[in-house]
């Protein structure tokens, strides 16, 4: 049997990745659509439950719709490879979808319209942005060299090396959709997750300026 990369779902459906195939279901559980994408790695759900994004480890970044069954734009190709997460989310009203990119000297976060259309870049110059999340504000996790960090809307607060690896390990886990698989992976000494669930505008909170 496939490894589940990513199990997530919303009140009508459930999208599975699994390395090469996208999978859409019923939240009942009877398959609706399968799609081919090498490398498929994890997808997030549109609030307004009618499209989805999938991002690929090799950098391609695909919009679909639960309505109409099908891929409806190709965003990204073959983004700068990595060993770690290039994170991806939507906006809380479902407007924009904000994927982690890398250009030649740091890390952009992109922000897309639903027509696949960039609508504006914030860019981390020297710095390598891992996972993001929006929660009213678009928050961030990265590296400079040594240092690290938790961002909101580009501003920066340093944090321990302990935090980011806690809060890195965590998103992975989260984007996956906490499958058994991404928590053994990721956070295999954490029991029972809804017991530690956090975000990162949490991290931001706690963590002085």
């Amino acid at each position: 049997m496939s490894i589940i990369y990513t199990n997530v779902s919303n009140d009508n459906f459930t999208v599975c990745c699994m390395g090469q195939t996208v999978y859409v279901y019923k939240k009942s559980g009877s398959e609706l659509a399968r799609f081919t994408l090498v490398k498929a790695d994890f997808a997030v759900l549109s609030p307004k439950g009618d499209i989805f994004a999938v991002k690929s480890k090799d950098g391609c970044l695909a919009l679909y719709s639960f309505n109409e069954l099908a891929r409806t734009a190709t965003l990204k190709f073959n983004d700068k490879d990595t060993q770690k997460d290039k994170g991806l989310c939507f906006s809380t009203d479902g407007d924009k979808l904000y994927s982690v990119e890398y250009g030649a000297n740091g890390s952009i976060i992109a922000a897309y319209d639903m027509d696949g259309d960039t609508t504006e870049k914030l860019t981390f110059e020297g710095a390598e942005i891992t996972h993001i999340e929006y929660a009213e504000a678009l928050f961030a996790i990265g590296a400079e060299g040594e240092k690290y960090f938790v961002a909101k809307d580009g501003e920066k607060k340093y944090i321990s090396v302990g935090d980011y690896d806690y809060y890195y390990n965590y998103k992975c886990a989260e984007i996956r959709g906490f499958t058994s698989a991404a928590m053994e992976c990721y956070l295999p000494k954490v029991e029972n997750i809804e017991d530690g669930k956090t975000s990162l505008s949490e991290l931001w909170e706690k963590t002085e300026g």
